[in-house]
């Protein structure tokens, strides 16, 4: 009975699972962007508009039946991820064209 959950309990692990693939899925994406010929800073700026879309959908004040988060929050939370995990990518080349070899930390 330890296996499965109750009604009322959230699936944490499912949840942070969906989290880290999102945020993978944003490191590929910046990937295949890159090799397309995207500069990182067009890519950036796309990433920002993409979490910036997302912490209004996180925003949203409308809550579920149960009282918890609604899909749209939780939608707005993926995207947020997936705009994480293109943005480390994207701002380090950035970094590395912008700030000298010897200067970087």
């Amino acid at each position: 009975n330890h296996l499965k959950p109750n009604a009322n309990e959230l699936p944490f692990g499912w949840i942070f699972a969906s989290f880290m693939l999102c945020c993978l899925l944003g490191t590929m994406s910046f990937s295949r962007l890159s090799r397309a010929g995207v500069s990182a800073s067009k890519c950036l700026v796309g990433v920002l508009a993409l979490a910036a879309a997302s912490c209004l959908a996180m925003a949203y004040p409308h809550a579920s039946e149960s009282g918890g988060a609604s899909s749209v929050q939780y939608l707005g939370m993926l995207s947020y991820e997936f705009a994480i995990g293109a943005y480390y990518p994207s701002i380090s080349v950035l970094k590395g064209t912008v700030v000298p070899e010897d200067q970087r930390a």
